[in-house]
């Protein structure tokens, strides 16, 4: 089902020194200023009581892979990513919410609340903060993106790894993609259910897992076909007695994407952010000679470019 093995926490610890401070490249010294200025916004948010399937289908139709949950004065309460849905939804520890409090009902589950599932403790930045400074915090806390935030708590906006990848990649870079992919990648067959793939993508800590069969990569599953899978009527179509496992034993293949978006080991940075931009994907596979060769993504190009 998996190849190689790979640690769950991301190697961004690589950049920091040994007081846990990075370097940061002349790109990100010369582009300086203050994060509000490249956040997104305005903020699709959620209260604590949103039901989930509510936020599954804001994320599908919106494209969104996080929702920070807010109160009635739109002051953070905590954050709900796509990876806390694939956690509940078979993945994870949140699991058991289905199980135990549910009694295994889909149905029921669909509307247990968005509180149940965040992450209270969020990290966040101020409107004022530099742009290090928040890039910091991502690569420290192992996050993609975070709310930024007023004085008084309000979400003002938010900010990802492609915010920052859009702000500084206007820079000609030429080294090669094989110097930042991740190589040794998770992969998953065809004939594996989502569960699998929602409980490989929690341990190994990745929303993508490319699909291989007979050493060729024909697919890809990343959590936001999982999410639209749980936010669209196909998922009705596999439900016989309203149980969460008929929902979670369907094959890979009837979800994965096979439409990729491939780069060449030898291929530069630059070329891979054009390809990225064109195709609007936040990663891509490398292959050579139709062999998995390994996957970059928006973070390992904010990585290279950001530090030194």
């Amino acid at each position: 089902m998996s190849r190689g093995i790979m640690r769950k926490h991301y190697r961004e610890h690589r950049f920091l020194r040994s007081d846990h401070r990075p370097d940061f490249s002349h790109i990100i010294r010369e582009r300086e200023g203050e994060i509000a200025m490249i956040a997104s916004k305005p903020v699709v948010t959620a209260r604590k009581t949103t039901p989930i399937i509510n936020g599954v289908k804001t994320m599908f139709e919106r494209g969104f892979r996080r929702l920070p949950i807010v109160d009635s004065r739109m002051r953070l309460c905590g954050i709900v990513t796509a990876m806390d849905i694939i956690n509940y939804f078979g993945g994870g520890n949140y699991y058991k919410i289905i199980t135990e409090k549910h009694n295994g009902s889909f149905y029921s589950a669909l509307y247990e609340p968005m509180e149940s599932i965040m992450t209270k403790d969020v990290v966040s930045a101020y409107i004022g903060e530099r742009i290090s400074s928040v890039l910091e915090k991502m690569a420290k806390n192992n996050v993609g993106g975070v709310p930024v935030i007023t004085k008084d708590g309000r979400v003002y906006g938010i900010v990802t790894e492609r915010d920052i990848l859009n702000h500084i990649s206007d820079v000609r870079i030429d080294r090669k993609i094989s110097e930042i992919m991740t190589r040794n990648v998770i992969t998953i067959s065809q004939d594996a259910t989502i569960i699998d793939a929602e409980r490989l993508m929690i341990k190994f800590g990745f929303r993508r897992l490319p699909v291989v069969e007979g050493g060729k990569v024909v697919g890809i599953i990343v959590a936001m076909d999982i999410i639209r899978y749980f936010g669209s009527k196909e998922v009705f179509n596999y439900i016989v007695e309203g149980k969460i496992q008929e929902v979670l034993s369907v094959k890979v293949s009837k979800i994965m994407a096979q439409d990729l978006v491939i780069i060449n080991p030898k291929s530069t940075i630059t070329d891979a952010v054009k390809l990225m931009n064109k195709k609007n994907v936040g990663a891509l596979l490398v292959t050579k000679r139709g062999k998995l060769e390994g996957i970059v993504t928006e973070k390992d190009i904010v990585y290279a470019l950001a530090f030194e």
